[in-house]
């Protein structure tokens, strides 16, 4: 089991043996060690060898190399661990408070008068939070912490107090194979209209690519010819003969 920490692997192999075989905990970094554990499938007895069985490794979280995913967002997603953030929570509680700001409001100044911003500001609902629960630097004039503050704000989002949901990513590639049958249909249909034989032969192989998903999604581009490919295309058009390049 490989991954970003805090992201359910040693949950997985919980449910796989259906007993507690690793520690899990919503802070990152629970898993230290990498440990192996040897699964027996539901259908092998007693007398099985030791070959048929399922080998399971689960091994601490490894943060990958990302130049899309700032420390921010790995925080607030529970990829980091808080203690080993160096910061000063501005821009992580901006991104919370920009997916669920009536949430935060709603959460943390319930019993009292607010009014959600239509844009949020990090400062001043930190600024807020610390006034009303007396979140202050000790000796140091009442100024308020937003450590604690920012803290307390991002395990209730990793606890679920906090919740926030969305859609997941439409997935608009290979559409014309989605539905092999159909577009197996209109080609019987191309066929009927169509009685050139070397046509038919064209149309039967390519249904046999549709059902075994061997289709080519029309919208990839094409890809660019080499310069050595092209004189070879010349050089076969020139005896007589055609090529086809995918």
């Amino acid at each position: 089991m490989v991954g970003f920490p805090n992201v359910g692997k040693s949950s997985i192999v919980n449910a796989l043996f259906g007993s507690q075989k690793s520690s899990i905990s919503r802070t990152p970094g629970k898993t230290k060690h990498l440990q192996t554990l040897r699964l027996k499938p539901p259908h092998l007895n007693d007398k099985e060898e030791d070959q048929d069985f399922i080998t399971l490794c689960d091994c601490p979280g490894l943060v990958m190399p990302s130049f899309t995913s700032t420390k921010e967002h790995l925080l607030i997603n529970g990829v980091t661990p808080i203690d080993h953030f160096r910061g000063n929570f501005l821009d992580t509680i901006q991104l919370i408070g920009e997916r669920i700001t009536a949430q935060l409001y709603k959460t943390y100044f319930d019993g009292i008068d607010y009014q959600v911003p239509r844009i949020f500001n990090s400062t001043q609902f930190l600024n807020k939070l610390c006034e009303t629960r007396h979140l202050f630097q000790q000796g140091k004039g009442a100024i308020p912490d937003w450590s604690k503050a920012g803290r307390m704000i991002l395990r209730d989002y990793w606890s679920g107090k906090l919740l926030y949901c969305h859609t997941p990513p439409s997935n608009t590639k290979n559409t014309i194979g989605s539905d092999p049958i159909k577009l197996t249909e209109s080609l019987d249909k191309v066929s009927i209209h169509d009685n050139d034989e070397d046509s038919d032969d064209d149309i039967a192989m390519l249904k046999s690519s549709v059902l075994n998903n061997d289709i080519i999604n029309p919208s990839d581009k094409e890809k660019k010819k080499t310069k050595r490919q092209i004189r070879m295309e010349n050089k076969k058009l020139i005896k007589g003969r055609t090529v086809c390049y995918s």
